[in-house]
């Protein structure tokens, strides 16, 4: 996008690199590959909405400035749902920040209701934000990265999805291999079934 902020560089091809990975490891169809493809690509395209100084700021947004930076999924789905073609993917960028207790946005839903591949482009989009460098933070880094995915899996994120990630993020930059222990630390009692 031009004239992106510096700290976006590279951002969408990574999530959606991360996002075809995943999508891969669910031994998703080669539609719903093409879909996250897509979907990685433009999740952020509905930042255009969003002022230059609020995205690039240093510190701490204001609630103002936050609920602004949340309708940057409505924007991305308002945009492309003009193009027939562009339909599913415009569904997966509205919902790719609502959270598995339902505490996400913009709509609020919950679980089995988030559309799947939502579900996938979330864990994507966090796993580069939490391990790229942004303007009011350096990245935390991949081990913390894991760690916040191990954590949250069940309540922001698919667990599902999360398994299925952890399985393959040695093959990404900057760590180690996460085997199937470290699930050991995922909440107890979450069922884990392939999506349908």
């Amino acid at each position: 996008m031009a004239g992106q902020p510096s700290w976006m560089d590279g951002h969408s091809v990574r999530v959606m690199e991360y996002a075809v990975a995943i999508g891969r490891a669910l031994g998703l169809s080669e539609n719903s590959i093409e879909t996250l493809r897509l979907a990685g690509l433009l999740h952020d395209i509905g930042k255009v909405d969003t002022c230059a100084s609020v995205l690039e700021k240093q510190g701490s947004l204001t609630s103002g400035e936050f609920e602004l930076v949340k309708l940057h999924p409505v924007h991305g789905a308002e945009i492309l749902c003009q193009s027939e073609t562009l339909f599913r993917v415009a569904r997966v960028i509205r919902h790719h920040h609502e959270r598995f207790d339902g505490s996400g946005y913009p709509d609020g839903l919950k679980g089995e209701g988030i559309p799947f591949l939502a579900r996938v482009l979330y864990v994507a989009d966090a796993f580069d934000s939490m391990t790229a460098d942004r303007p009011y933070r350096k990245a935390p880094g991949k081990d913390y990265a894991i760690s916040e995915l191990i954590r949250c899996a069940g309540t922001q994120f698919d667990p599902r999805v999360v398994l299925e990630f952890l399985k393959i993020a040695g093959g990404f930059p900057c760590g180690n291999e996460y085997p199937g222990d470290c699930m050991a630390s995922l909440p107890p009692n979450l069922l884990f079934k392939k999506p349908v």
